[in-house]
């Protein structure tokens, strides 16, 4: 059997270990970060067999055929790819995982069909991105929601240290996130990618509190919560759930992360108070609530 490593650690790493491994003896997991080392606690552990994880350094002297790249983030891919040529891999040895086209398509496919739909069933008011970051799911919103006020909170700074530190409460793996997660970004550079910019309202600030900064009496048809951490999941499903039309839907990404396991707390949680069900929605990240 080929032999190969997996460049990744998240959900879709995690996702390309299920199906490459009937191909391939995945060898372990290849990380740029060096706390994914430490918080993964030497190994990631799947169908009673422990995965080594390696920094790429590490990989130079190791023999195998694929280097599969994991990631749904597309600038990741180049960078990835740049760093294991710099060590002396062979290009033909470096692929893509074809499930970070999955996860990503799926997600972006979930989102146009309820457009689609929702427009053919007259559901329609505004639509908002609890966790925008670089804006790479909010322009598809947008496009797809081309009618709708479109609300985009986040900090834009990157992760609150007390998220952090009740993440962290919850999963001692959660230790791998710091408030410098995410920061790279700003509103400026998210206005460059959206496509109907004049219905964008954009909420700078911590949520909850930057909800004092919106319109009171709103409703939604559509919402993305993508923050990964269990405090602000649990706040937004309790703003956004009661302004959801009857068949708005809330999409929430991370639910399956590896290591930000509040999203799934946050989600569960939520769903056993209000007796309501969560499904997945076949990216491998994401889970969707129906308002019925």
């Amino acid at each position: 059997m080929k032999k190969a490593l997996i460049y990744g650690l998240g959900p879709t790493g995690i996702q390309s270990l299920w199906h490459l491994s009937l191909e391939y003896e995945i060898l372990g997991f290849v990380v740029s970060d060096e706390r994914r080392i430490q918080t993964g606690g030497g190994g990631i552990e799947y169908n009673g067999k422990t995965y080594p994880i390696y920094l790429p350094k590490q990989i130079a002297n190791l023999d195998f055929d694929k280097v599969f790249i994991a990631t749904v983030v597309e600038h990741y891919i180049d960078e990835i790819k740049q760093i294991l040529c710099e060590i002396g891999v062979d290009e033909k040895k470096i692929e893509v995982s074809v499930f970070s086209y999955v996860a990503k398509y799926a997600r972006l496919n979930f989102i146009k069909i309820t457009a689609l739909m929702q427009e053919e069933k007259k559901i329609s008011a505004n639509v908002a991105e609890l966790g925008v970051w670089k804006g790479e799911t909010a322009r598809y919103i947008n496009a797809y929601f081309p009618q709708s006020e479109f609300y985009l909170l986040d900090t834009f700074e990157g992760f609150c240290e007390e998220d952090i530190k009740k993440e962290q409460s919850l999963n001692t793996k959660a230790k791998a996130s710091n408030s410098n997660d995410f920061s790279d970004t700003s509103i400026e550079f998210v206005k460059q990618h959206l496509p109907n910019l004049q219905k964008c309202h954009f909420i700078k600030g911590y949520f909850p509190d930057s909800i004092n900064q919106m319109p009171q009496d709103l409703n939604f048809s559509f919402v993305n919560i993508d923050v990964d951490l269990y405090q602000p999941i649990l706040a937004g499903l309790e703003y956004f759930y009661p302004r959801m039309l009857k068949g708005g839907v809330i999409l929430i990404h991370d639910y399956f992360h590896p290591y930000y396991t509040g999203t799934k707390q946050a989600v569960d949680e939520f769903c056993e108070k209000e007796k309501l069900k969560c499904l997945p929605i076949g990216d491998g990240f994401s889970v969707a609530i129906n308002k019925i």
